[in-house]
């Protein structure tokens, strides 16, 4: 708070309200350090404008005796406007890659969702291998043998956990090892589409499929497949859906790995 517009304060309430001059100062310091409204100065409520020379601006005060001040520019010699720090109801987290190299560095960023105000309290933390900085930048660790060292970064705002996220260091070398796969649920494709890598539709009414993709180590894709297929008659896309379904045993993501490849470090981020 600057004296400069402390005294400017308690010139405009001093010509209009001598006996609440004394007070200006603690209103001041109420305003600018803790954006509370002291209770002797109630008389004011609601919408009111205050004036210093050149300068308007308009405080608005809520009955708890906060105050608000709409599109705020800020102005030399006014008092700032308090910022708020309301969390959004979610946020997540942005990042370059969930499959660092050993020891390297990438700034992770909090992606807030509607609904929060001001400079929301974002903390960082991390759990496993690596470090996060309190700015958000984070370091992978040097080795992940066993993958004992994967990393759990948590973003939080406040109290809140807002969101989670896994890093691993990939050290196995085997670019051709299979690692894990994801299977999908049944999907009608049309005749001639496009179904996996190439692999086209050849029946001409269409066909239910249920894919699945083999990923290595480092999490890139090296082949693709049916693990469930119905061909479809022309209209009729009920029945060799449910036929497909009726065959399929198993969805989501399966580890693939045997023990010495993930005591080598193979350590896919999306196993973790």
């Amino acid at each position: 708070m600057t004296k400069g517009w402390n005294d400017k304060k308690k010139g405009f309430v001093s010509n209009l309200f001598p006996p609440l001059a004394k007070n200006v100062s603690f209103f001041a310091a109420q305003s600018e350090e803790a954006g509370q409204l002291d209770q002797s100065f109630g008389f004011f409520g609601g919408i009111r404008i205050l004036r210093f020379g050149l300068h308007e601006k308009i405080y608005q005060y809520k009955p708890d005796g906060s105050f608000v001040v709409p599109g705020d520019p800020n102005p030399d010699g006014l008092p700032p406007t308090p910022l708020g720090e309301v969390c959004p109801p979610t946020a997540s987290i942005g990042y370059t890659t969930r499959q660092p190299a050993a020891g390297e560095e990438q700034v992770l960023v909090p992606i807030s969702g509607s609904g929060g105000s001001g400079n929301p309290p974002y903390t960082w933390s991390n759990e496993g291998g690596g470090s996060v900085s309190p700015e958000g930048v984070y370091t992978a660790p040097t080795s992940n043998m066993g993958c004992s060292y994967t990393s759990i970064v948590s973003l939080r705002c406040g109290d809140q956990v807002m969101d989670n996220m896994s890093f691993s260091v990939n050290m196995y070398t085997d670019d051709d090892a299979w690692a894990y796969s994801i299977y999908s649920e049944c999907e009608y494709y049309s005749y001639g589409a496009n179904w996996c890598d190439g692999l086209f539709v050849p029946s001409e009414g269409g066909s239910a499929i249920a894919v699945r993709r083999d990923y290595n180590c480092e999490g890139d894709e090296k082949s693709c497949g049916a693990h469930s297929a119905a061909g479809c008659p022309v209209g009729d896309t009920s029945t060799c859906m449910a036929n497909c379904a009726a065959a399929v045993t198993i969805t989501g993501t399966v580890d693939k790995r045997s023990p010495a490849m993930t005591a080598a470090g193979c350590c896919p981020s999306e196993l973790y």
